[in-house]
């Protein structure tokens, strides 16, 4: 797994709240018993400000009106010599009860706030359709195999000020709405009747046939339709859920972003051939006890970021020639194609996009990238393939590629429309570009290398073989770029 690195969505709320007591700071302040003690209400010249990153550690709640709270009770900042100890203790005597109730108020608060905020895109559908196989996806990547470790990594983002009671929630009697069911009036939804299918071909599988709350599905040779904002089918033979016919029929994959089983309630997370071609194992979700499963670290990583994914099975092939060595994936998940609202699409930017098939920790990296690129107004990201089983050109050993850890970036389309290529806008040997096209492009992969999003970053710069896109992967043990 990644090592640890601060994922605080508060510490933008922190910069904010130490510019607000910019004022205070040439008379100083400290930290006790996890608050901001403002100067002009102690005698104590402070200038010292706790590090940021390690307040996210630590989870801090900030407040610009009342400072910073620590919300583990740790204390921060300088320490006091014996004689402002003893002052600072007698000054807080009387008012320890009433600042701690005011840390449990504005953490119920900055509870209830993060609770109605979104991460990334977590239904987003794609296509069960035919498509380029992992090993199509054939790139290039040079002789380079000592590279970086990876580390998590996400930018702060500002929940805002705390909510304010107004009375309009739960306990002013609003009525709270259940969440909608899963692929409601689509493949692998609820129903009681044929009529609640209401797409081509649909018809409704019952409760008394061994589905609970019934089950919409339709008949298939090999691939299944999608629809946005559902979760992805998968065309399975019948007799995987007991039934009998000439044809399979369609459910779910298993997605645990929008479960912590995988599947809805009374259906089971399964690997399950497809139907016509047994040799593809997907996991899919068929009528069973449902258990949250039991999760890989990286697994639970994705979940907690809000990703959609399906794990998925390490195809443990040998590249060509070289029978002795093992494309192992550590960790494998077909990863949604749309994280942060941007599209991951191969090769051009209107394909259309499919699932992506990733080592887990590959799939945090494009989640991490995503958020960067979005920022900046991305809404495709062009790649030119993750996993190829095969060696790295010239040399007898195995590309990261071969291990679903590299994924090569082509270019990016920008919300106005405008694709920008490496092909066509990458400025050669310039630390300074001069079009905001190769700046783009410049920007995007220092900022990878220097927030450790990839460890061995590969430009047109390094050699001839990287003319059109940048080759981006896990290698542990390094961190490079050129």
């Amino acid at each position: 797994m990644p090592r640890d690195k601060p994922m605080c969505k508060l510490c933008a709320h922190f910069e904010r709240a130490k510019a607000k007591q910019a004022t205070e700071a040439q008379r100083g302040g400290l930290w006790r018993w996890g608050f901001w003690v403002p100067a002009q209400s102690l005698c104590f010249v402070r200038s010292q400000s706790p590090n940021p990153q390690h307040a996210c550690r630590t989870k801090i709640l900030a407040n610009p009106g009342i400072g910073l709270i620590s919300l583990s009770g740790e204390v921060y900042g300088p320490r006091l010599s014996a004689t402002e100890d003893k002052m600072l203790n007698a000054h807080f005597e009387g008012h320890r009860s009433a600042l701690w109730l005011l840390t449990l108020l504005f953490t119920i608060v900055s509870c209830v706030g993060s609770e109605n905020q979104g991460t990334t895109d977590n239904g987003v559908g794609f296509q069960d359709t035919p498509g380029p196989t992992p090993n199509d996806m054939a790139t290039q990547d040079s002789g380079l195999s000592n590279d970086g470790t990876l580390e998590d990594f996400m930018s702060p983002m500002d929940p805002g000020s705390p909510m304010i009671d107004t009375g309009n929630n739960a306990d002013a009697g609003e009525i709270i709405e259940p969440p909608a069911p899963i692929n409601k009036g689509w493949i692998g939804g609820p129903c009681t009747a044929d009529s609640e299918c209401s797409f081509e071909g649909g018809y409704c599988l019952l409760e008394d046939e061994g589905f609970p709350n019934g089950m919409c599905s339709q008949n298939c040779d090999l691939y299944c339709p999608d629809q946005d904002g559902m979760v992805t089918t998968f065309c399975i033979p019948p007799e995987e859920v007991e039934l009998f016919g000439e044809t399979g029929l369609c459910t779910v994959r298993c997605d645990f972003g929008v479960s912590d089983t995988g599947c809805r309630e009374g259906y089971k997370c399964v690997p399950t051939p497809r139907f016509g071609d047994p040799g593809t194992v997907i996991n899919s979700c068929i009528p069973g006890e449902s258990t949250p499963a039991a999760l890989t670290p990286c697994y639970q990583e994705l979940i907690d970021r809000g990703v959609s994914f399906t794990p998925a099975e390490s195809p443990d092939a040998s590249p060509d020639g070289f029978p002795e060595l093992i494309c192992h994936i550590e960790d494998p998940v077909w990863v949604s194609p749309v994280l942060h609202g941007v599209t991951f699409r191969y090769a051009t930017d209107d394909a259309e996009a499919k699932p992506i098939f990733a080592g887990c920790e590959l799939a945090l990296a494009m989640e991490e990238t995503a958020a960067i690129l979005a920022e900046q107004g991305v809404t495709d990201l062009i790649h030119l393939g993750v996993y190829n089983c095969r060696v790295i050109s010239g040399t007898s050993s195995l590309s990261e590629h071969g291990r679903a850890n590299a994924i090569d970036i082509k270019g990016v389309k920008q919300a106005n429309g405008e694709v920008v290529t490496l092909q066509d806008h990458w400025e050669m040997n310039t630390d300074f570009p001069v079009t905001d096209e190769g700046a783009l492009l410049k920007w995007l992969a220092e900022t990878m290398y220097d927030e450790w999003i990839y460890n061995i970053i590969l430009t047109p710069d390094y050699n001839a073989a990287h003319w059109n896109h940048f080759h981006c992967d896990l290698t542990p043990g390094s961190h490079y770029i050129k």
